[in-house]
Parts: structure tokens; C-alpha cells; sequence
């Protein structure tokens, strides 16, 4: 099961004890977001974080910009490779890591494109 659909199962569980509606009410997702009033936002948010963290850390030459591009020296043990963290960056933009890096340097294209990464849905208001 992807990671984004066990953060949404996740979501929707909360809300579901927010109502206190048990699982053998059998009520659909969207009757559960029509008493809420929203849709999906865990994930968005979480996505809009992560995004304006990694603009952070492009800034400068700091240690944590070297861990999260992979600059460390030395090797990982044999096993199966970890996800890395700017596969999502990668993935969320639809950039390679080093044209996002560049264009977090522009706040108000980086804070566009986070916008829209976060949420495909929100169209261009400029």
C-alpha cells in the first residue's frame, strides 16, 4: 500500500472517532467528509511542510543539506535501499533535486509551486 494512501486511511480513521461513527455503521467517505466539511488535508499539509522545509535547507551550506542530498561519506550496510527523502521532493514537483533547489531560491515561484504541489487542484492565480 503506498504511503500517501495510509496517510489518507489514517485521516479518515480520525475522522470517523471524531464523530464517534463505528466502523459497522458502514458510512460512506463522503458522508464522513460532508459532516466534517473538508476533504484530504493531512496530506497537504504534510506535503506544504516538507516542501518549505527543503527550501529551507537549500539556502546555505549546512550539514543538514549535505544529509539530505546524500553528500556524506561513508556506506550503508546491505539491505534493502531506504526511500530516500528528496524522492518525495522529486515526485510531489515533477523537478529533478537540482533544478528545485534552484528554483527555491525565487521565494514567491518556490511558494507557487508549493502551493500547487501540495494541492494539484488550486489553479495558477497569476
Amino acid at each position: 500500500m503506498d504511503l500517501q494512501r495510509k496517510i489518507q486511511a489514517f485521516e479518515l480513521a480520525g475522522y470517523h472517532k471524531i464523530l464517534r461513527v463505528p466502523w459497522t455503521q458502514k458510512k460512506s467517505n463522503k458522508w464522513v467528509f460532508e459532516q466534517i466539511g473538508n476533504n484530504f488535508e493531512l496530506l497537504q499539509s504534510l506535503k506544504k511542510r516538507k516542501l518549505t522545509y527543503y527550501s529551507h535547507m537549500t539556502e546555505g551550506d549546512t550539514l543538514d543539506k549535505d544529509i539530505v542530498v546524500g553528500a556524506t561519506p561513508g556506506e550503508r550496510r546491505t539491505a534493502r535501499p531506504r526511500r530516500q527523502w528528496v524522492k518525495d521532493i522529486d515526485d510531489w514537483m515533477g523537478l529533478q533535486i537540482n533544478t528545485a533547489a534552484g528554483l527555491a531560491f525565487d521565494r514567491r515561484q518556490w511558494k507557487e509551486a508549493v502551493r500547487h504541489a501540495a494541492d494539484p487542484s488550486t489553479k495558477d492565480s497569476t
